[in-house]
């Protein structure tokens, strides 16, 4: 996994909250480029440094989500069997 700095990874999360706001009115197939940048106040090439798409910002966070959960199981499993 590649390192980044603090100011990289707030930047990172600004956009993913911007995508996930404008979700609660907006059809996702109906949210803009534009509107993320506003919403997360960037300049346009800034998200294309994170991000190629819309789709590409809700995709790693359902497969995050989907790895913390599955940490989450392994741990649980792994608590039932060695109390």
């Amino acid at each position: 996994m590649e390192k980044h700095n603090a100011n990289w990874i707030e930047t990172h999360q600004r956009i993913t909250q911007a995508v996930f706001k404008l979700w609660e009115t907006t059809p996702l197939n109906r949210i803009t480029i534009r509107a993320v940048c506003e919403e997360a106040h960037i300049n346009r090439s800034t998200f294309y440094v994170h991000f190629d798409n819309i789709y590409s910002v809700t995709d790693e966070a359902v497969n995050a989500a989907h790895a913390d959960l599955l940490d989450f199981c392994t741990r649980s499993a792994q608590n039932i069997k060695d109390p």
